[in-house]
């Protein structure tokens, strides 16, 4: 299964955070994840990948560096309500090589409100 195939598939079986947070940690522990609990004290080990649920519709998942530790790298993603969704007749005639999704926008098709579409995209790529 290709990279656009997967993710069409998460997006499928997640209609709602909740369910996209779910898939995710079921994603995150089939890799080998532990899972960490707020609650507890944490006993961390070099090379070891961790994930920690808040919420039901939160993740933070991190492996803890085997060797020197340089720095953070980092990726990043959240979903708000309203949510930026597509109209189901949303194709819309776009020059050249481009298709075009959807001219409204959180209920409106101002030039702010795609702006904020725009950002949340952002956040997902």
């Amino acid at each position: 299964m290709d990279t656009v195939q997967k993710l069409f598939r998460f997006l499928d079986e997640s209609p709602t955070c909740y369910h996209a947070a779910a898939n995710a940690k079921a994603a995150l522990t089939a890799a080998g994840a532990v899972e960490l609990r707020e609650s507890e004290q944490w006993k961390l080990e070099k090379g070891t990948l961790y994930v920690v649920e808040r919420g039901d519709s939160a993740l933070v998942a991190f492996r803890v560096p085997e060797g020197p530790f340089h720095g953070f790298l980092m990726a990043a993603s959240h979903s708000d309500s309203p949510t930026f969704k597509v109209r189901e007749t949303a194709e819309a005639a776009s020059a050249g090589n481009t298709l075009r999704l959807s001219d409204t926008v959180y209920g409106s098709d101002s030039v702010a409100a795609v702006g904020v579409a725009a950002h949340e995209c952002g956040h997902a790529l």
